[in-house]
């Protein structure tokens, strides 16, 4: 299947006039702490999170606009709003970008845009479009990539307490979405250990009461239990 699509992204770059290299996704280990940094979380909020998430260079409109007419007898496309991730399928020749649309988005369509974030030259449905149809200047605008596919991400929350045990859960993400059979309820006695540990995390328990929690991440070791 992956071969199939790659021929047919090649197919509507060799259609459209414009060639480009296909982007394979950038994987990197990301955590919501620093080691030995204290944090405060009140009930129900994370007090850690962390993954190995695959993205892609992704962009959002600058405003919202109409894309042109796709031809006789098509449907007219949805506006495109900021805040609408596109992410590039492939870098064009001259910097710039192939687009595919977010997975809400009804249309399945691709679009080029410059490396200034213009719209270029392979316009919308892999039909050239004049510029005047679309909007002037920074058209799109880069911003933090989306997890795509393939990524893996967790969380620890803050559940509370009861006499002296602090209660927490843990949360996998896979893709986005939670993984309900690998969720874990855990609880500590604080008056017997004040460092906490779940995998590789080492947590010390500055404060703990029944709303809210101090503490601090004193070793992760990488956290080498991330699915590769």
């Amino acid at each position: 299947m992956k071969r199939l699509l790659t021929a047919v992204l090649a197919l509507f770059l060799a259609g459209c006039g414009a060639s480009g290299t296909m982007i394979q996704p950038s994987t990197e280990t990301v955590k919501s702490y620093e080691i030995g940094e204290t944090y405060e979380a009140n009930t129900g909020s994370a007090i850690v999170r962390g993954g190995r998430i695959q993205t892609r260079p992704t962009f959002t409109p600058t405003e919202t606009f109409t894309p042109p007419g796709r031809g006789i007898g098509e449907s007219e496309s949805p506006p495109m709003k900021p805040g609408q991730m596109w992410r590039a399928v492939s870098r064009l020749d001259g910097g710039g970008y192939l687009l595919a649309p977010p997975d809400s988005y009804p249309h399945n369509n691709e679009m080029g845009i410059n490396a200034d974030g213009s719209v270029g030259e392979v316009g919308w449905n892999g039909k050239f479009a004049e510029q005047g149809d679309w909007p002037s200047g920074q058209a799109f605008e880069r911003v933090e990539g989306a997890p795509v596919k393939g990524s893996f991400e967790f969380e620890i929350l803050y559940s509370g307490t009861s006499g002296e045990t602090v209660k927490m859960t843990y949360r996998e993400y896979v893709d986005g979405m939670q993984r309900a059979d690998y969720s874990q309820d855990l609880s500590y006695n604080i008056a017997e250990q004040d460092t906490i540990t779940y995998k590789s995390l080492q947590i010390y328990v500055e404060e703990a009461t029944s709303s809210s929690i101090r503490y601090k991440v004193i070793e992760d070791e990488g956290l080498p239990w991330l699915p590769q």
